[in-house]
């Protein structure tokens, strides 16, 4: 172990205890004491993409009504489902959850805080 901590204080280091399961249901709940996060939750938060969880379906709705109220022909919503995917598969600054650099604390918070799921809302 001493050699994994190398020159840290071992009193200082902290451990987090998952159920990793590559099912969604009961994300984030506890079980025995233990937070249960999906596969699919670790994930994203590795590779901090927590901008492609947005729901397409409801930005286009959302783009739409917007737009023209929803009266629109083919070519504007052609249109409209092009921005909206490029506008989901960029990260926007505000979906960034290392806003100052990927850490360990950073990612054991993000995925016990649960804010991955909160582009969802």
């Amino acid at each position: 172990m001493s050699a994994l901590i190398g020159d840290r204080d071992s009193n200082k280091i902290q451990t987090h205890c998952w159920i990793i399961e590559t099912s969604i249901e009961h994300d984030h709940e506890y079980f025995e004491g233990f937070l249960k996060v999906s596969l699919q939750k670790i994930i994203i938060a590795l590779r901090n993409e927590r901008h492609l969880l947005r729901d397409m379906n409801q930005a286009i709705s959302d783009e739409t009504q917007r737009r023209k109220g929803g009266d629109i022909d083919a070519g504007d919503f052609k249109q409209i489902c092009e921005e909206v995917m490029f506008e989901i598969s960029e990260q926007s600054p505000a979906d960034n959850l290392y806003p100052n650099g990927f850490s360990a604390d950073q990612f054991a918070s993000v995925i016990e805080s649960g804010m991955i799921w909160d582009v969802l809302h």
